[in-house]
């Protein structure tokens, strides 16, 4: 059976962002409902960031932590990149 391959930086981008606040993934889970096992799964990439997972966690990272959406938004948390936000 095939391995499928998962980038380890979407994982290494929430990690940080983790970091950045000073949480244990225990607070994290206490705070969020996401548990730890998960978060580590995530930030080890042994699980793959899914889009949807992606958007919860963003949404997270900005409304809960007050976090800005250029540094924590769901195409930042996937590939590393901005989405460009427009503004009226």
């Amino acid at each position: 059976m095939n391995k499928k391959i998962i980038s380890p930086e979407p994982g290494k981008r929430i990690l940080h962002l983790r970091k950045k606040l000073k949480l244990t993934r225990s607070k994290f889970e206490e705070i969020t409902g996401i548990s730890g096992s998960t978060l580590r799964y995530l930030e080890t990439g042994e699980r793959e960031l899914l889009p949807l997972k992606a958007k919860l966690l963003s949404n997270l990272f900005i409304s809960l932590f007050k976090l800005s959406e250029e540094e924590a938004s769901a195409d930042f948390l996937l590939h590393g990149t901005h989405s460009k936000i427009k503004k009226d």
